[in-house]
Parts: C-alpha cells; structure tokens; sequence
C-alpha cells in the first residue's frame, strides 16, 4: 500500500534565531525525509526587508510574533511547528496562550 501525505503535513516551521549552528544539520535530516523547511528567522523588522526571509518573526515582539506566524500557517499550513532555542520559550507560551489549538 502506497501512502500519499498531504503537502500540508511535509511543511515544518522551525523557529530559530538569525544565527544558529543547529539549524543547518536539522534542515539537512528533514529534507533527506522529504520534508520542506520553512525557517521562521527571529529578526528586527527593518531587517527583515533587507534579507527578505520567508517567515521574519521579531521574538522581541512576541505577540506580533505570534499574529505573523498564525498568518503564515493559516495561509501555508504546516504539519509541525518546532522551536530548539531558549530564545523560542518565550515566544511559544505567547503562542500556546494566543491560540485555541495545540
């Protein structure tokens, strides 16, 4: 029998920091799974048009933050959304709080 995922379900969010040595090692195992990555980069705004990321998310604005990435999900959906920094705690609690799902 032959499974088929939904597109939906092959896209992680992976919150992270604009500087991470973690991040290249987890995007490189879930591609090989044939998972697509989107990097929701924590970065001050006026960066963001500069670098021009995917899905900028300012952590030091968490309920912005939080809006944006909802935005993005809703639009975009994805089967997971993971965070591995402690600068993401921060942001998660006012997403866990902010949200009617888990």
């Amino acid at each position: 029998m032959v499974m088929v995922m939904e597109q939906s379900n092959k896209r992680v969010i992976l919150l992270m920091g604009g500087v991470t040595y973690r991040g290249a090692a987890f995007v490189a195992a879930a591609e090989r799974l044939g998972l697509e990555v989107v990097r929701g980069l924590d970065m001050p705004r006026p960066l963001s048009r500069h670098w021009c990321p995917t899905l900028p998310l300012d952590f030091r604005d968490p309920d912005r933050a939080v809006r944006d990435l909802v935005a993005y999900a809703r639009a975009h959906p994805a089967g997971a959304i993971l965070g591995f920094h402690a600068q993401t705690a921060d942001f998660f609690d006012a997403l866990a709080l902010g949200c009617t799902w888990n």
